[in-house]
């Protein structure tokens, strides 16, 4: 749900390791049952799914996912899912504050804090 899996993924590949697939495997997610956690959860998709892609991806992919996943996704809220909007600025300010350390952290090969 917070993209850990594909970070994972991510550093196992990384480290020279393969991956299998396994298709019989199934995850099940619940519903939120209250409508603060449904903001936690827009905050925490958006800041890790910008984070793995600044942490992992080519650089010439990492603005177009910026500005897909953050602006285009940021201004289509505000027509389609207004509940969205303030959590999805929130993951916005977070990423951007957090970017310089999160480059750091490409380069050194050290585990960030999500």
């Amino acid at each position: 749900m917070y993209s850990e899996d594909i970070e994972l993924c991510a550093r196992v590949l990384k480290l020279g390791y393969n991956l299998t697939v396994v298709p019989e495997a199934r995850v099940f997610v619940g519903e939120a049952p209250h409508p603060a956690i449904d903001h936690q959860i827009v905050f925490h998709k958006i800041k890790n799914l910008l984070s793995v892609y600044l942490l992992h991806a080519r650089f010439w992919v990492i603005p177009r996912a910026f500005f897909r996943y953050g602006i285009v996704d940021l201004l289509r809220s505000l027509t389609s899912d207004k509940k969205t909007f303030w959590p999805r600025v929130k993951a916005l300010s977070w990423f951007v504050v957090k970017a310089p350390s999160l480059l750091s952290e490409r380069y050194r090969g050290v585990s960030p804090q999500l």
